[in-house]
């Protein structure tokens, strides 16, 4: 397990010009940020995506701004990134105690406080999209607790991008830490998708609902489907940070535009919070576990197992781990 990797040569405009990943359409969103950007340094990797699928970065600007960027749910085909990903964290966020991933933010900060990285950060902030998102806001609480009260001052803004909110029960059971963040304008919540409109939000949240690039959105789905499977194309397509990424104008900021919510964004939040208030746990995670293993059969690709990757034993149940399992992370490129 690689908890941080060095990276801290390697610069945007290295990520842009080696990645093997990164799609065309990326690189040319990429191409529209300031020259000042592509300077600023991927200073460390926390990587413990084999373990729980977390995986985030810490970027240096250069000028005493630091960010973390978390990444979201992975290619729902691999059944690896399925289960880690989407059913423990995703479909997580119902129950009353905190996801596996959750509890990974608070150690990776433990882990940035212990090993000195933030010390000479003077403004942090913290950003992800989708499940990425839903983190970065927990992040936000987290820095409220005793012993992260450095970093708290230090923290500027959370950026959840188009993430889902919480539960009832995460609100209740994070009451005092809501409260500690409700004098600050902290957490962002711009959303475009379904996906940004499910669950509560946690209050005192800024929230922007964003406007479709309906072009955008065609690229992303690449060609209309009928039924529901086109339905379910779109779903997903709208999610895609791609549908809202702005026009680069040379002689002007880049401009978002404010939408509305579409009829099935306020339908299925609806339901998501009614089912999270008014549905007993046995039951909502009954139906879970049964919604799980249908779209387990129908999206997973048999061939993308973790046992073809060779990662069969994460598939186990992920055991509770201890602030003492960070105390010194591996240090490897």
């Amino acid at each position: 397990m690689k908890m941080g990797k060095d990276v801290s040569k390697i610069t945007i405009a290295d990520v842009v010009k080696y990645s093997s990943t990164i799609s065309d359409e990326d690189k040319k969103r990429i191409a529209g940020l300031s020259k000042e950007a592509f300077s600023y340094k991927i200073q460390d990797v926390y990587d413990v995506n084999d373990y729980n699928g977390f995986y985030a970065c810490l970027i240096d600007t250069g000028n005493g701004e630091k960010a973390i960027g978390i990444r979201g749910s992975e290619d729902i085909s691999n059944r690896d990134n399925f289960r880690k990903d989407w059913v423990e964290n995703d479909f997580g966020l119902l129950q009353n105690k905190e996801t596996s991933q959750q509890k990974e933010v608070r150690y990776m900060m433990e882990y940035y406080k212990k090993t000195g990285q933030l010390e000479d950060c003077e403004k942090l902030t913290v950003s992800g999209h989708s499940l990425g998102g839903n983190l970065a806001s927990h992040a936000a609480l987290v820095l409220t607790e005793d012993g992260f009260e450095d970093l708290y001052e230090k923290l500027d803004k959370v950026y959840n991008l188009d993430g889902p909110g919480v539960s009832q029960k995460y609100l209740e059971a994070h009451s005092q830490q809501i409260e500690k963040v409700a004098n600050r304008d902290i957490i962002q919540h711009p959303k475009w998708s379904v996906v940004g409109n499910l669950l509560f939000e946690i209050p005192n949240s800024f929230n922007r609902q964003l406007e479709i690039n309906e072009q955008k959105l065609d690229k992303v789905t690449r060609e209309k489907k009928p039924g529901i499977i086109g339905m379910i194309r779109e779903l997903f397509g709208k999610h895609s940070t791609v549908c809202v990424t702005p026009e680069n104008n040379k002689q002007e900021e880049w401009e978002l535009k404010d939408g509305k919510e579409d009829g099935l964004s306020k339908f299925l939040g609806k339901l998501s919070r009614s089912v999270d208030v008014f549905v007993p746990e046995p039951i909502t995670y009954s139906i879970g576990a049964i919604a799980s293993w249908i779209a387990e059969k129908i999206l997973v690709v048999p061939e993308n197992t973790a046992e073809k990757n060779g990662n069969a034993e994460v598939l186990q149940k992920i055991p509770n781990r201890t602030l003492d399992e960070i105390e010194e992370p591996e240090l490897a490129m």
